[in-house]
């Protein structure tokens, strides 16, 4: 199933609770890994953390330089009212103190069985000159830029995994598809030892573990880039596959108020690229069609343009059929990805709103120790933080 241009249209509530995406949370290892990866690899500002007794919390944020300037110091309490009032997109990594020194244990890419979170996605001006910088400092990669059938971008990993070379048996050598949508090959009788780019198979050592960083290519003559001071990398995405794209559609777009700026269809899979309308400049915001057609390419033009990140929602056709289908949320074994996460100014109103529409809760605002927040479940099951903006912990 794939959606028309109506379909993909119809339904917007408008967003009366300013609803707004906030932040993409994944599970960390060791902070004294992830933490210079992201901060001096890719460029990540250390916006605001929290250190509790069992874990810890890392919001990290990519500032133009005039942001960037104006940032008070990570810890404090004006990082604090930052941190849950922006408008802007953080990844928060969360680290469970301990993790760091237990040999055995690996968190979940997404990327393998059970699968769900795909990965998160930088965008930068020169693909192969930022790759092979990234090389050169030791990161290791799903997908080289030439790799593949779809040349000029790259997946490269993030350091919650190691090499696991040294080892027999069957690797994919990338000469398949570009995107790992998690297409289950069984169906049509090969086998494919990652399920990832194809049936071609080799006895190369498996690729690197680790969260998946998809780099792709942006419109370097854009406002928002033009600045010589600003960032290399700017993120620009964050995937997530989903059985059935009409409710999740209706989840993101007409109950949480984000825009639906492109939608391509592929023969077997079709992705759905959202943004949250006050992130967009107003500039790009006016040039958007009212309806989105998956044969216009101006909303993917937009993508490029923009200082902050899209939703990615993959759909592999036929999965919305298959009775008893369902993707991993990443908050049951294996763990991993933990949840997207928007900023609301009415918690308790948006939840009783959300809660009347069907939407089933984790976590509502009155439950637990830890008031002002709350969990939604979105139609796969993938955990949705709520909080109330301008929260103080």
């Amino acid at each position: 199933m794939t959606t028309t241009s109506a379909e993909a249209a119809e339904g917007n509530k408008g967003n009366p609770f300013n609803f707004s995406w906030q932040q993409t949370m994944l599970r960390i290892k060791d902070p004294a890994k992830s933490l210079p990866f992201y901060e001096q690899v890719l460029g990540f500002h250390r916006l605001h953390e929290y250190k509790f007794d069992s874990f810890s919390l890392f919001f990290l944020y990519m500032p133009s330089p005039e942001e960037k300037s104006a940032l008070p110091p990570s810890g404090s309490k004006e990082s604090e009212k930052v941190l849950w009032s922006m408008k802007g997109t953080v990844l928060e990594l969360t680290w469970n103190h301990g993790t760091e020194s237990q040999p055995d244990l690996k968190y979940h890419d997404g990327n393998e069985e059970p699968r769900g979170f795909g990965h998160i996605a930088l965008a930068c001006d020169d693909v192969y000159a930022a790759c092979k910088e990234l090389e050169r400092r030791g990161v290791a990669f799903q997908k080289k830029p030439d790799e593949g059938r779809m040349k000029g971008l790259a997946f490269a990993k993030d350091p919650d995994g190691e090499v696991l070379g040294g080892r027999s048996g069957a690797a994919c050598v990338w000469k398949g598809w570009w995107l790992c949508t998690g297409r289950r090959l069984a169906r049509s009788g090969r086998v494919c030892a990652c399920l990832s780019f194809g049936p071609f198979l080799d006895r190369s050592p498996p690729p690197p573990t680790g969260y998946w960083i998809e780099i792709v290519s942006r419109d370097a003559s854009a406002a928002a880039f033009r600045d010589p001071e600003a960032p290399r990398f700017s993120l620009a995405q964050t995937m997530l596959r989903v059985k059935d794209p009409r409710q999740s559609l209706r989840f993101y777009r007409d109950l949480l108020g984000m825009r639906l700026l492109a939608i391509k269809h592929f023969s077997d899979f079709s992705l759905y690229f959202l943004a949250q309308p006050a992130s967009l400049p107003p500039s790009l915001l006016a040039s958007l069609p009212a309806s989105v057609d998956p044969s216009d390419e101006s909303g993917r033009a937009v993508m490029k343009q923009l200082p902050g990140p899209v939703l990615e929602l993959t759909h592999n056709h036929g999965t919305e059929k298959e009775e008893g289908f369902s993707y991993h949320n990443g908050n049951t074994d294996p763990r991993g990805f933990g949840h997207v996460g928007f900023l609301c100014d009415d918690l308790e109103g948006a939840c009783a709103m959300l809660e009347g529409e069907g939407v089933a809760f984790q976590k509502k605002p009155s439950e637990g120790s830890m008031r002002g927040l709350a969990f939604a479940k979105d139609p796969d099951g993938y955990w949705v933080e709520l909080v109330g903006r301008g929260l103080a912990i």
